[in-house]
């Protein structure tokens, strides 16, 4: 290598220049990847789950919950600006104009004379006056201070330095930034725009410079070593290889021929041809010498190399297809031409020469017979008839990405009606290219028009297809059909294989077509690379939630590093199997996501499966939070979590303030679930006033819950009553007449359930000895539930008498036991268990050795959710004395008269009147 190599300036310019290359080819292997990100749409489905499920007699009973399945879509988001990308690249083609402008200063004058014309050219091309709002003068202000300072370099400065003249040519570009009005970064679409078609010519350009470097590199391995044998064969078989390759790419790309073998990558081609150019071009010297120094001819190359590799950089990064399929037809068309005639330049002249093995690298670009300017005339030629075959497609490829940068500043203007025009413009010179198209769709996807949205986004998957376009079609065709949304999603797979974004959305639209297991054959292996989503992962927990093929191990784990999204489906599928796993709640999960819709999802899901109070203050504060979404069915899910805690009292008002100030389903499907709740805590009379408050709602189970409650209260003559008005309106409730005969005529049957049915809701008219021969033929778990029943019953009605007899007797009645509690336990229990009778006479009495007016009030709050109590109602009365207020007894002596027997009634209140004549003498007054 020659020592001008060694020159700063060319050192410089070559790092910079690869590095532009190198940043080209980085952006090319990414993809659209770089300027359309990904986004996922969430869609919850919901699905009926028992919740809470127990028998009274007979009759089952079910609340259910609601667990939620998320199903994660990707869809391809709007193409991103790139706004400091594309002013880097601003910045650096004004560096290799400036390069380019300090070499011209170094050109004869008839040659700096060529060049101000040019660039005189190519500054009218940029419509300055547009954008400054002046006059065509406007262009004298860059062209007279730029092409004014390199003359000053070129005729009156010979002796300044090379980098001194870049310098200045530099500081001169930077002063004419800051005169921009807007500053540089609103003019680098603007610029690129208008330039985009100009620049054309320098690309032009530069491909012609570097086209046969490669055949040159090739002569020059075969014939530096001297009187080697067979060049010529080596030469023209391996020549010949590549320029039929090249051949057969064009008329594949042409259609004109089935060359789908052929293998090239024209980009990786262009750079590997610059880079054996930067070393062969010390070669071309001789060709130049009259009219410029070597080290300003190297440079200029590698300046326009900087400039070229940056626009295709630009066009890669922003997925701009009209910049980097306009220059791919411009590097077959000039390697093939260009490299076809240097072949044809070497057969004509140096063959012979070759055959005796002399080395012709060094006396390649002498004059020959045949000359060389002759070949590359011919070169052009043929260029310019691939230009026309193709009816200037490269022109128009360029001009389609005029108007998309065009079309870029209106979007960033905010008027989108105009983008419109500009981009139908691109789409029009570049016929179903990418960008244009996909920019299309997205403004009218936003405008909600979708046939206009579907058709760009086809359109866009059609020649210079991206994953997005396809995935957004395919999302667009749902509508229509999921047939052509599938076809679409395999045809994007043959484009781009193992594309994960693609492989879930055909997940999804198999799940969504009830093929579930396909689905999951879909999802089961995909993974995303990015650490933002899971959504493959999540969508295969949601079929297994169909499926319902869960494995407890490999839930455990998904659980344990899934995200939210993950977590809630795995609890979703657990729930649809019915399967308990132990599993490790962490609340912190919360807070890994920030959309309410995977916190709300989370939550539901995990109320049903944990109990624990820190899940509830969780959803406590999501519910604060005026967004929709499952709000609802979070509000119902924190009661269930409660009630399922034992946190009865606290169940109940979270039930009342779903139902509040709602009507029609959801408050006749929530009082239904009260009352169903209120009979599993032995309240029938409170559960028959729910169900009331149902039926008027409309709410149709509400009524059969109804004629249990009625039962279980031992309303017997109300429920035969209402079991006929039952029958009156719908037949299918006429077998309960049969079952239910021995309630209402005892011992008028002897089928099993009329016994069982006869015997459980009769119980507190058996004696010890009649119970326990009445039950004995019965199975032990239907011994359990009549002797529960009765244990409730005396409860109830604090018959001590028969309590004693049942103790004595064969039947253990097993009541709670609440002794191995400490006070402060108990009293914190008993405060959310109002129907509790036992513990809360058990905790008013330990709160009446401190303060009887504590205890009076703790037996009132009770009553709020238990107030057909007939123990609670009797203590309240009887506190009211201790505290010796005995009017605020009177409204539980009037309920207690409504539902004791008269009998009963009369024996309480003469209790009550003895002990209020007691203690009469020590009240104040």
């Amino acid at each position: 290598m020659s020592a001008e190599y060694k020159h700063p300036i060319v050192i410089g310019t070559i790092v910079l220049s690869l590095l532009a290359g190198i940043s080209m080819l980085f952006f090319h292997v990414q993809g659209y990847d770089t300027s359309i990100g990904w986004n996922l749409t969430t869609e919850p489905e919901l699905d009926d789950v028992v919740a809470y499920e127990f028998e009274k007699g007979s009759f089952a009973f079910q609340v259910k919950g609601e667990r939620v399945t998320l199903t994660e879509a990707f869809y391809g988001d709007e193409i991103k600006p790139l706004s400091t990308l594309s002013l880097t690249y601003l910045l650096v083609i004004f560096l290799g104009i400036g390069i380019l402008i300090a070499c011209s200063t170094y050109l004869k004058q008839w040659g700096f004379l060529i060049f101000s014309i040019v660039f005189a050219l190519f500054l009218t091309q940029l419509n300055l006056s547009e954008y400054f709002a002046v006059g065509q003068w406007v262009i004298l202000i860059p062209f007279g201070s730029l092409i004014g300072i390199a003359y000053f370099f070129q005729s009156y400065f010979k002796n300044a330095t090379f980098l001194a003249r870049i310098a200045g040519v530099c500081a001169v570009m930077a002063l004419l930034v800051t005169l921009l009005p807007d500053g540089i970064g609103e003019f680098t679409n603007y610029f690129f725009g208008n330039g985009i078609v100009p620049f054309m010519l320098i690309v032009f350009l530069f491909l012609a410079m570097v086209s046969e470097e490669l055949l040159f590199g090739l002569v020059f391995l075969l014939t530096q070593t001297r009187g080697a044998k067979g060049n010529e064969n080596h030469l023209f078989i391996l020549g010949g290889i590549y320029i039929l390759n090249l051949a057969g790419y064009y008329l594949n790309k042409a259609g004109i021929l089935d060359f789908s073998f052929t293998f090239m990558n024209p980009y990786v081609l262009l750079f590997i041809s610059f880079c054996v150019a930067i070393w062969s071009y010390h070669h071309k010297y001789q060709l130049t010498q009259r009219a410029i120094h070597f080290i300003p001819f190297l440079v200029s190359m590698l300046a326009i190399g900087l400039i070229v590799f940056s626009i295709l950089g630009l066009g890669f990064a922003k997925g701009n297809d009209g910049i980097y399929e306009g220059i791919h037809y411009l590097i077959i068309y000039t390697h093939l031409a260009f490299g076809f005639m240097f072949l044809a330049y070497i057969l004509m002249n140096l063959v012979n020469p070759l055959i005796n093995g002399f080395q012709i690298y060094k006396i390649i670009y002498q004059p020959q017979p045949f000359h060389y300017i002759t070949a590359r005339l011919g070169g052009l030629a043929m260029v310019a008839a691939f230009y026309f075959l193709s009816s200037q497609a490269a022109l128009n490829l360029f001009r389609s990405a005029k108007y998309n940068f065009l079309g870029d500043i209106e979007m960033q203007a905010g008027a989108p009606d105009l983008a419109i025009s500009y981009y139908k413009r691109s789409e029009f010179y570049g016929y179903s290219t990418h960008y244009p198209n996909y920019q299309l769709g997205s403004i009218y996807l936003n405008k909600g028009n979708q046939p206009e949205a579907r058709n760009h986004f086809e359109k866009a998957s059609a020649r210079y297809p991206s994953a997005q376009a396809y995935l957004n079609s395919s999302n667009l065709q749902r509508s229509t059909g999921l047939g052509l949304s599938t076809a679409i999603l395999e045809q994007g797979l043959l484009s781009f294989p193992d594309k994960p974004e693609l492989i879930n959305n055909l997940g999804i639209i198999n799940k969504k077509s009830g093929i579930n297991e396909r689905a999951f054959g879909y999802f089961k292996d995909t993974e995303i690379t990015d650490s933002w989503n899971q959504a493959p992962q999540a969508n295969k927990w949601g079929v297994l939630s169909i499926l319902r093929d869960i494995k407890g191990e490999d839930a455990r784990q998904a659980f344990d590093v899934g995200n939210p999204v993950v977590k809630t489906n795995v609890l979703s599928a657990l729930l649809a199997a019915d399967q308990q796993i132990t599993l490790a709640f962490d609340s912190s999960v919360i807070y890994q996501s920030p959309y309410p819709l995977h916190k709300q999802a989370f939550l539901l899901n995990a109320a049903l499966v944990f109990a624990d109070t820190t899940l509830q203050n969780q959803i406590e504060r999501e519910l604060t939070r005026p967004i929709p979404g499952l709000q609802t069915q979070l509000s119902k899910a924190q009661a269930l979590n409660m009630y399922m805690e034992g946190k009865v009292k606290s169940a109940f008002l979270a039930y009342d303030q779903i139902q509040l100030g709602k009507s029609g389903a959801i408050a006749g499907t929530t009082l239904n679930e009260m009352g169903i709740l209120a009979m599993d805590q032995h309240a029938p009379i409170l559960a028959r006033d729910f169900f009331d408050k149902a039926i008027e709602a409309g709410n149709v189970p509400a009524r059969l819950n109804k004629l249990v409650a009625l039962l279980e209260a031992g309303q017997f003559s109300f429920a035969r009553q209402f079991l006929n008005d039952l029958i009156a309106s719908d037949t299918v409730y006429v077998p309960l007449s049969y079952s239910l005969q021995n309630v209402f005529i005892p011992d008028s049957d002897t089928t099993l359930e009329t016994l069982i049915n006869g015997i459980y809701y009769r119980v507190k008219e058996y004696k010890p000895e009649e119970l326990a021969i009445a039950i004995q033929p019965f199975n032990s778990a239907v011994q359990d539930m009549i002797i529960s029943k009765l244990k409730l019953d005396l409860e109830n009605s604090q018959n001590s008498d028969m309590i004693e007899a049942y103790e004595i007797s064969k039947i253990n009645l097993k009541f709670n036991d609440y002794s191995s509690l400490e006070k402060w336990e108990l009293i914190s229990m008993a405060k959310q268990r109002p129907f509790d009778e036992r513990l809360v006479l058990m905790t008013s009495e330990y709160l009446a050795e401190d303060n009887s007016i504590d205890a009076y009030n703790y037996l009132h709050e009770m009553l709020d959710f238990n107030p057909y109590s007939i123990p609670i109602l009797k203590a309240l009365a009887l506190k009211a004395l201790d505290i010796n207020l005995p009017d605020y007894a009177q409204p539980a002596m009037i309920t207690l008269s409504n539902l004791m027997t008269a009998l009963e009634y009369v024996e309480f209140q003469a209790v009550w009147y003895k002990k209020r004549e007691d203690i009469k003498d020590d009240w104040p007054y």
